[in-house]
């Protein structure tokens, strides 16, 4: 007999959330290798960039971007600006519409 169990994601805390915004920006700053930063990514992870036009899944679409935006724009470097207002979502259906939890 099979057993089921249901497992919570965790909920995301205004201080988890500028951490990873930190530590996202920092790597990418660095130009860490990719695997280091699919390690931050779920597999089925869905990214939309406003200089790219359509969104993109996964972690080996993400590879490729990583690679081409690399290329292409080697010596930029972000800065994270405080937002007065964060709005955390998670959920494992990504589709639009979804309520957002406010912080």
């Amino acid at each position: 007999m099979a057993t089921t169990i249901a497992v919570t994601p965790p909920t995301l805390d205004e201080t988890m959330v500028r951490n990873l915004v930190t530590d996202w920006y920092r790597s990418t700053n660095d130009h860490l290798p990719v695997e280091q930063l699919v390690n931050m990514l779920a597999d089925d992870m869905k990214m939309t960039y406003p200089n790219i036009d359509e969104p993109f899944t996964g972690t080996p679409a993400f590879k490729n971007c990583y690679a081409e935006v690399l290329a292409k724009y080697f010596n930029e470097t972000h800065r994270v600006a405080v937002a007065q207002r964060l709005l955390v979502g998670i959920s494992s259906d990504p589709s639009p519409g979804r309520p957002i939890k406010e912080h």
